[in-house]
């Protein structure tokens, strides 16, 4: 930025090259932070099934800060945090906010709570026509504070790893309060298929919109589905490449849920990528690392 006046660096961003120019960077950051959070999701969704609570709990707050920056970014908004300015569309041009000028409790923000802050101001003034918006441009539940109790809290019972607690009272005690229990392999994306297969009587609907992981793949659903309303002709969001990531790291404990995954990203993306066959030519070659491989 240097000493420029804001009103020629805001011209120059909104017109010609500038504006290309914008435009092309942060959606391709917006595509970065994407991938980042759905591989953060994976990790999360394997950390549970290996009982690695708190662990998992931190890795599903790395996949919402990620999830964050990659829709705002799609949207034309972003955070310069060398300069300290922040930069959004109106609906007119780019507007060029320094730190200074922000609302008090955004000047003293954090590198991470300055995010969180910035998702809650654009979901006011903007209507966003999606089915999960408001609910996953909020701070339920894998929100800072959480994230910072679960990483640093030492209160017992109440703070970090709280897995770990009673260990001094011996391995059955401190299994006992654990009672470890690991993810099922369930698809968390619809819930038809998460109660596939399972007595009526039995299913309780409150396991499907309780399960905190939909936070998380709502989240990526929204992108999904926001990129597919903006109508970007665009070959970095692929569902190819989720199936890529999905079968190095989910293959060998979700199968039904990776499954759904791939589904309901490919009815976002409508890339013409075949669940179907990619999945069936998994289960014939179980020892493979990747399809995807040279």
């Amino acid at each position: 930025m240097g000493k420029r006046p804001l009103a020629d660096v805001e011209r120059e961003l909104s017109n010609g090259e500038g504006w290309n120019w914008y435009r092309q960077r942060l959606f391709y950051r917006s595509c970065t932070a994407f991938y980042r959070s759905l591989q953060l999701f994976y990790a999360y969704l394997v950390l549970e099934r290996r009982c690695f609570v708190t662990w998992a709990d931190v890795t599903g707050y790395y996949c919402r800060f990620f999830f964050i920056q990659a829709f705002l970014n799609l949207v034309l908004a972003t955070w310069d945090s060398l300069d300290n300015y922040f930069f959004h569309f109106d609906g007119k041009q780019i507007r060029c906010t320094p730190k200074k000028d922000l609302t008090p409790t955004a000047k003293i923000a954090g590198a991470h709570e300055i995010w969180w802050q910035f998702m809650e101001a654009m979901k006011v003034p903007i209507d966003y026509p999606l089915e999960h918006g408001e609910f996953v441009l909020s701070r339920l539940v894998f929100d800072p504070e959480r994230r910072n109790n679960s990483n640093y809290g030492f209160e017992y019972l109440q703070g970090g790893f709280i897995e770990l607690d009673w260990f001094d009272s011996g391995a059955k005690q401190m299994m006992s309060h654990f009672m470890p229990h690991p993810r099922p392999d369930r698809d968390i994306t619809d819930i038809g298929r998460f109660f596939e297969g399972r007595n009526p009587e039995d299913c309780d609907v409150g396991d499907f919109y309780e399960d905190e992981s939909q936070i998380l793949w709502c989240s990526l659903k929204t992108y999904l589905d926001m990129l597919e309303r903006l109508e970007i002709k665009q070959g970095f969001i692929l569902t190819e490449n989720m199936a890529a990531l999905a079968e190095i790291h989910l293959r060998n404990d979700y199968c039904a849920l990776m499954e759904g995954l791939l589904l309901s990203a490919e009815e976002s993306l409508k890339t013409g990528f075949d669940v179907a066959s990619f999945l069936q030519d998994c289960e014939k070659n179980p020892k493979r690392r990747s399809a995807f491989l040279p």
